[in-house]
């Protein structure tokens, strides 16, 4: 069988994200093979660790394959709605009865494995809001503006409490796919100079300095974790010294071996398994684990960035394809999630901002990442899929709606 045929018979959807999810998957394999050393060491089983993550590899794969033939895309705002409202419930329970590694309370105790909700919350919200975004139409009235921004503030201000990266990146794509919608920066504004949204935040910073002031609490009781990200500002903006003078403390030995290990890298790399840096570099596989990738293949680790771009840019071939509005942004939503977290991963790995733990799409080790990631890419194939065996139908039927809508909208606009 060749290897059309088998794209052809087993799997569907978009062949280019198909590669790049395959790529993804084998590049994870082995870089974590390599950069696991210092887990195999704790475990006293050099097979432990790379035996667990290709488990979460393989239940992903099977996610992401079933979801791709067997979900009808008509299901995946549904999905995505119910998810929310898991993701909701979960969020809320880890504030209560979450387990805590690093001073980071992130993860609920499930059957033995611990799970991050915010993985979740971050694709269910980003379905969820391309739902919204695509009943509107490109109509934001006040109202609608108002529904959007709750439902973006409750999974975000919930992360917010213990994952500021996390919780500024699932905004930041929010708001990218309400611009993309066809929100002016004219009407943002009207919104924001309303009498209504000022009035709000008035009443949430009285509620709020209120709250200090009777309970004698202050902003790191309930941002615990405040402290840790101001410390990681003020040693990202403060100058080192390159003499001799210069030594790798507690405090900045993460960057410190990471820019080591992109050094090593040079043009050729030092091997695959022959890095360095991975038995000093904290966290080298997961947060870190794009300089360990450098370190070993040098000028080749660019295919990992390459691979994420082309699945973006896929992303919007497929768009420009499809006249359905709400897969339109739940491709978009999607691509852009998987894109700005592996860049923010790679700009840490590099220095170019602040340490923060934000893993590399598939690749990094964690469960719920790969799951999730996993499940990313099956939702995106589920949907080229239909693009690709429904392109008369798509088009026709998004052009109906949209015709209709307007006409619907037009009236919205009248009442309101």
């Amino acid at each position: 069988m060749s290897v059309t045929d088998f794209y052809k018979d087993f799997l569907k959807g978009d062949k280019v994200i198909w590669t790049c999810f395959f790529l993804l998957i084998a590049i994870s394999i082995v870089e974590m093979y390599s950069a696991s050393s210092t887990l195999a060491f704790r475990a006293k089983n050099f097979n432990a660790p790379i035996t667990r993550h290709v488990m979460f590899l393989l239940v992903g794969f099977v996610v992401a394959y079933f979801t791709h033939r067997s979900l009808p895309y008509k299901y995946i705002p549904l999905l995505g709605l119910f998810l929310y409202v898991v993701s909701i419930a979960l969020l809320i329970f880890v504030l209560m009865i979450g387990e805590s590694t690093n001073d980071a309370t992130r993860w609920l105790p499930i059957f033995g494995f611990k799970f991050q909700p915010s993985e979740l919350a971050k694709l269910s919200t980003i379905i969820s809001c391309a739902l919204f975004i695509g009943r509107c139409k490109g109509v934001f009235t006040p109202k609608r503006i108002w529904i959007f921004l709750g439902m973006v503030t409750i999974p975000t201000f919930l992360i917010l409490l213990d994952n500021l990266s996390t919780a500024a990146m699932l905004f930041v794509i929010c708001l990218i796919m309400l611009f993309c919608a066809g929100i002016s920066l004219r009407e943002l504004w009207t919104f924001i100079s309303s009498r209504g949204f000022v009035g709000v935040v008035c009443s949430v910073f009285v509620i709020g300095l209120t709250y200090f002031l009777y309970t004698g609490k202050e902003i790191g009781d309930v941002f615990h974790r405040a402290e840790t990200w101001q410390n990681r500002f003020i040693r990202f903006y403060t100058e080192v010294p390159l003499d001799s003078s210069f030594e790798v403390t507690d405090y900045n030995r993460q960057s410190t071996h990471a820019k080591i290990a992109i050094s090593n890298g040079r043009y050729s790399g030092l091997g695959i398994g022959d890095s360095e840096q991975r038995d000093f570099l904290p966290h080298a596989f997961d947060d870190f684990i794009f300089a360990i990738i450098v370190e070993e293949t040098g000028l080749f680790s660019l295919l990992v960035i390459a691979l994420y771009l082309g699945v973006f840019s896929r992303c919007l071939y497929l768009i420009y394809r499809c006249d359905e509005p709400i897969l339109c942004y739940t491709l978009l939503g999607i691509s852009l999630m998987l894109l700005i977290q592996a860049y923010f991963h790679v700009a840490v790995s590099l220095g170019c901002v602040p340490v923060t733990g934000q893993p590399l799409p598939i690749i990094s080790r964690g469960g719920t990442s790969c799951l999730v990631g996993c499940l990313s890419f099956g939702l995106l194939l589920c949907i080229s899929r239909y693009i690709y065996e429904n392109p008369k139908e798509s088009s026709s039927n998004g052009r109906q709606r949209v015709d209709k809508s307007k006409r619907e909208d037009k009236e919205v606009q009248i009442e309101e």
